[in-house]
């Protein structure tokens, strides 16, 4: 419990970050924390492995990704408990939830490493990339895309109030790729026209948190004036990320603790500090899925044949 409870107060506090990451560390969780459950009662294994699971879905609300990886687990695992009842114990139990993880972590590997590969296709020499936050899934493409021996440039903002854009930028500088860093303020209007020749973004690459019912997205907050600029000066704007993201569940931005933007605030003063905002469809010139870069009104009809279970919410 020590440890399931570590995690969630991680993800709560983003020390654990970003949609991949989150998703990873439920799973493990959840695994974990089954495989060395103390339960006599195979029915009482099963509520609770539901149980624990919605506890730390709960812990990211908007985080569909990790919320329907867990739920596909819970599923699986009863769907067994119906069809193999002769075998069903705790043991065997055990074992399964053991499985049905370790493949799911699995296939959300294979699925980066088609992303990045997918990803990498669309960067040319020379090109201007902007990028928002810290997303592993656009920094796998931009690594992919150095390996092929492509050269390019790409600009990214602080992501302020917790400047997870430094952590692109560090992974950037690792790779070797060239990067320059600008203050939030300035990334709308450095995306669009009006900054000029000096400066041309090519394309816009960022990360994606949640695919909302009507295809929009949700994206950490900034995501929506850089997609806007980009969009009003006709610069393609791609998002990364897996179709498991799709939800139909009603998802909106919401709050987070004011003392991250100031923790000596004057008494009384109230501070906006949104997690996500939302990137309306029309702006989004595709996603970069591991089934290819796809349209957005094209994103249920893989959801429907690849993961149906994440339309039944």
């Amino acid at each position: 419990m020590r440890d399931l409870k570590k995690t969630i107060r991680n993800i709560k506090s983003v020390k654990i970050q970003g949609a991949t990451n989150i998703c990873q560390a439920n799973i493990l969780a959840w695994r974990d924390y089954l495989s060395s459950l103390k339960i006599a009662n195979a029915a009482n294994f099963l509520i609770v492995a539901r149980k624990i699971g919605l506890l730390i879905a709960g812990a990211r609300p908007n985080e569909p990704m990790a919320i329907n990886a867990i739920q596909c687990l819970i599923a699986k695992l009863n769907k067994a408990a119906r069809t193999e009842k002769t075998r069903l114990g705790i043991g065997y139990l055990k074992k399964l939830a053991q499985q049905y993880a370790n493949d799911f972590i699995v296939m959300v590997e294979n699925n980066n490493k088609l992303m990045a590969a997918r990803g990498a296709k669309l960067i040319k020499n020379k090109d201007k990339i902007f990028t928002h936050c810290h997303s592993v899934t656009v920094v796998n493409i931009l690594k992919n895309a150095k390996k092929q021996g492509k050269k390019f440039h790409v600009f990214n903002d602080e992501t302020r109030p917790l400047f997870q854009g430094r952590l692109t930028s560090e992974d950037l500088a690792r790779a070797g790729i060239v990067n320059t860093m600008v203050v939030d303020a300035t990334a709308g209007f450095l995306v669009s026209n009006f900054s000029g020749d000096e400066v041309k973004i090519n394309k816009v690459i960022m990360g994606c948190d949640v695919i909302l019912k009507d295809n929009a997205a949700l994206n950490k907050v900034g995501s929506f004036n850089i997609a806007l600029a980009a969009y009003t000066s006709g610069i393609p704007v791609y998002l990364a990320g897996t179709i498991l993201k799709k939800t139909n569940l009603k998802m909106k931005a919401t709050l987070r603790d004011s003392n991250e933007v100031w923790p000596a605030a004057p008494k009384g003063l109230k501070i906006i500090n949104y997690d996500f905002d939302r990137i309306p469809a029309r702006m989004i010139t595709g996603y970069i899925t591991e089934f290819g870069v796809i349209k957005p009104r094209e994103v249920d009809k893989y959801a429907k044949k690849y993961y149906p279970w994440i339309l039944k919410n």
